[in-house]
């Protein structure tokens, strides 16, 4: 996969333009801001420390490394000038080559106004054009938003791990979801 590239550009539901594209070195400090916000927010992420520069600039090294491999199929949305959205579906390997398995986040002030239903939609699709059959994701019990959006672009629950997450002194359960290509 080429970085760089642009999958599509639309409006949001709030008539902001936004383009889905490969993320690029540049973006490095929007995709810090947008994870550190989300560790502030105590979004329900695995994250729950805030990350250093050098530390974020080792994973997006990393994550441009494999996408240029085409291990991964990466994506960013940027609206505004900046990026507010970042999603990828990692390849696996060997035996489940086939799989694929998906992440996605969108930055406050910009869910639920369709960007992280295009991210999806652009990945499902890239994925298919890649030869994956199987998206698998996991998220914590109890986030009715991101479980929403997941449902509507076709993924159905497959499993949980009960009380697999404890945060502020909360104990949730960690579900997977799939959708067959």
């Amino acid at each position: 996969m080429k970085v760089g590239r642009v999958f599509h550009e639309f409006e949001d539901l709030e008539g902001r333009s936004v383009v889905l594209r490969t993320p690029l070195w540049s973006d490095l400090d929007d995709l810090m801001d947008m994870i550190n916000t989300a560790v502030d927010e105590r979004v329900d992420i695995y994250m729950d420390e805030k990350v250093t520069r050098e530390s974020e600039a080792e994973w997006l090294g990393g994550k441009l490394a494999k996408i240029e491999n085409g291990r991964t199929i990466g994506l960013v949305a940027e609206c505004e000038g900046r990026v507010v959205g970042s999603s990828d579906v990692e390849k696996r390997q060997r035996s489940m080559s086939h799989v694929g398995e998906l992440g996605a986040l969108v930055k406050g002030g910009y869910r639920e106004s369709g960007i992280g239903t295009r991210m999806l939609e652009t990945l499902i699709r890239e994925s298919r054009s890649a030869g994956l059959e199987v998206l698998v994701l996991r998220y914590f019990s109890g986030n009715d938003r991101a479980q929403h959006v997941y449902e509507k672009v076709g993924f159905v629950e497959t499993g949980r791990i009960p009380g697999a997450v404890k945060r502020d002194g909360r104990t949730r359960d960690l579900v997977t979801m799939t959708l067959k290509l």
